[in-house]
């Protein structure tokens, strides 16, 4: 019989209304923990299907402790809610949470909800890029030393869904977005990493130094028991640094730090208390481009700082493919290698991608305008192995303006993703790679960058089979 969390089993919600903005994943994994410790749950979704799901899901046990309510907060006895708990998809000036502020009533992250029920300790990891590998890599690392491994958060699997199964011994790794630091309430990991920030998220966020002030509510419940790991080479890293309470470590790729892990003669070390210690040459990393290298540099100190010994971290670098949808080696057609990279929601992670690349490349970008700018993408673009660019989404046209200023104007815009395929086909030759980089989130036209990734393999497979 599974063990109970006793953080949710002693009912410590019992009489008391929780209303849940959100009916999708994060939503219906805080619905489901809300019922299990005890509350009545009031769910909120504007989306009728997304309410008809969790209905069909629901145990039957729970259905006289939930109500619903499709888009009109009007139907809401907010005098009865005592916490409301934010899925990140739901925009911060959306009218559910205005109404709910009105009646003063706390509100909070999935993140934060989820996390209050864990059992066992956690690692935090955000960034503007980086975050999913650097997640899992490091969940690797615990699983390979020995830890039952709860790798969660934005990486796709909520927090609230994790703690009904963890239990004290357990290690949860946790992937944090800057929508889930808007309402951090009392979220507490005892590691915390913010790998690099670059402008990302401006339509929702509305300006830059916001976006920064997000990301560094990361360690806003931390203390000196704690330790916080920073990017020496970027410049809004090192500004977390002044007056942090967490003990802070720092990473880089470009020399040797006194206390954290670096890159030093393409090789890793963990640098603390005087002594150097080898992690492993570069070219033992089984991870592509010097991005991950970082990654692995922020993972492997995270495991250092748990005690997990040497031998595993370097083992967990030699044998770690990485995360789907990020820099994925998908397959081979005619001797034209296809890389999806759908996981590149913004510019800045498409630079790092192009400058990954060692042969001739074709590069097809583009999809949902989140309002950031692509000048810096198009000077590494005309600066790197990328001879064609095809262009797709509602940010071509934008996009196409920005290579122009550089002089590079050996660029298409195509009206889909199939055709934008077809026309990579037609420009390559053997030996050339076709890096699927969109530099944009996926809203245009899919429901999520996975959607998209999943989309793009089923093109390259339907290529291989007509060969």
């Amino acid at each position: 019989m599974p063990k109970v969390n006793p953080k949710i089993s002693s009912k410590p919600l019992a009489e008391k209304t929780l209303l849940i903005v959100g009916a999708g994943k994060s939503g219906k994994a805080a619905a489901n923990l809300a019922l299990k410790a005890g509350a009545d749950i009031v769910l909120y979704d504007d989306n009728e299907g997304s309410i008809t799901n969790f209905k069909e899901s629901l145990e039957e046990k729970y259905i006289d402790r939930v109500s619903f309510c499709i888009a009109d907060t009007k139907k809401i006895d907010f005098i009865k809610i005592s916490l409301a708990v934010l899925s990140p998809g739901f925009p911060s000036n959306a009218p559910i949470i205005s109404e709910a502020e009105k009646y003063n009533i706390p509100l909070i992250s999935e993140l934060s909800f989820g996390a209050g029920f864990l059992p066992c300790k956690s690692v935090a990891i955000t960034g503007t890029n980086g975050k999913t590998t650097t997640t899992m890599l490091t969940g690797n690392m615990f699983v390979n030393a020995g830890f039952v491994t709860h790798v969660c958060g934005n990486i796709g699997y909520p927090v609230s869904l994790c703690a009904v199964s963890a239990q004290e011994e357990d290690m949860a790794v946790i992937e944090v977005s800057s929508f889930q630091l808007e309402r951090i309430g009392e979220f507490h990991p005892i590691i915390a990493a913010v790998l690099n920030i670059s402008a990302d998220h401006l339509d929702r966020h509305g300006s830059m130094e916001k976006y920064i002030n997000l990301k560094k509510r990361i360690s806003e419940n931390m203390d000196s028991s704690d330790a916080l790991i920073l990017n020496i080479n970027d410049k809004n890293c090192l500004s977390f640094s002044k007056n942090a309470k967490p003990n802070v470590y720092w990473f880089s790729s470009t020399g040797e730090v006194e206390r954290g892990a670096y890159l030093s003669e393409d090789k890793l070390f963990i640098s603390d208390n005087g002594n150097k210690q080898l992690i492993c040459p570069v070219e033992e990393v089984r991870l592509l481009g010097s991005h991950n290298i970082e990654n692995a540099l922020v993972a492997s100190l995270i495991a250092y700082l748990r005690n997990i010994p040497f031998p595993v971290i370097r083992y967990t670098l030699r044998s770690f493919a990485g995360a789907e949808h990020r820099m994925e080696l998908v397959g081979e057609v005619s001797g034209v290698t296809f890389i999806n990279d759908s996981k590149a929601t913004n510019p800045d992670s498409t630079i790092k991608a192009v400058n990954a690349m060692r042969s001739p490349t074709i590069l097809i970008v583009g999809g949902y305008d989140k309002q950031t700018p692509f000048d810096d993408m198009a000077n590494s673009i005309s600066a790197s192995r990328v001879y064609q660019v095809i262009l797709t989404g509602e940010t071509s046209y934008k996009i196409a303006e920005s290579l122009k200023e550089t002089g590079f104007t050996d660029y298409i815009i195509v009206d889909s993703l199939p055709n934008a395929v077809k026309e990579a086909m037609a420009f390559a030759s053997k030996g050339d790679v076709v890096l699927f980089s969109p530099a944009c989130s996926s809203f245009d036209k899919f429901k999520s960058y996975e959607h998209r990734g999943e989309v793009f393999k089923n093109i390259v497979k339907d290529l291989d089979v007509g060969r």
